[in-house]
């Protein structure tokens, strides 16, 4: 169980888009002969979104910094019940997220 978790780091480290295709290959068949149902599951959503993936070796560019702000907004949301006051909401997000106060932001 352990190798194939590996496997799929070493598939991750890929520099390149053949390389990355061919282990990726290679770990989906380790996988599906996994006698874990897990894997098959993972194995399973990897098959579907095998392109995106993919596309990740030919354009290295992520969205993870905009998902993870927006999950911070809504962590100051969820904590906050509600803000009356949109400054004092938008005031919360810089700091959150800049570490800076919104008027130091704006000087």
């Amino acid at each position: 169980m352990g190798i194939i978790k590996e496997l799929f780091r070493d598939f991750y480290k890929s520099h390149d888009y053949e390389t990355a295709n061919q282990l990726l290959k290679e770990w989906l068949q380790l996988a599906w002969s996994s006698p874990f149902s897990s894997f098959h599951e993972v194995a399973k959503t990897i098959e579907n979104w095998r392109i995106q993936i993919l596309q990740y070796f030919k354009t290295p560019f992520t969205n993870g910094r905009t998902e993870g702000t927006n999950h911070k907004i809504k962590n100051i949301k969820r904590r906050a019940y509600g803000y009356r006051n949109l400054h004092r909401f938008r005031t919360r997000v810089f700091l959150e997220c800049t570490g800076k106060t919104y008027e130091k932001w704006v000087s």
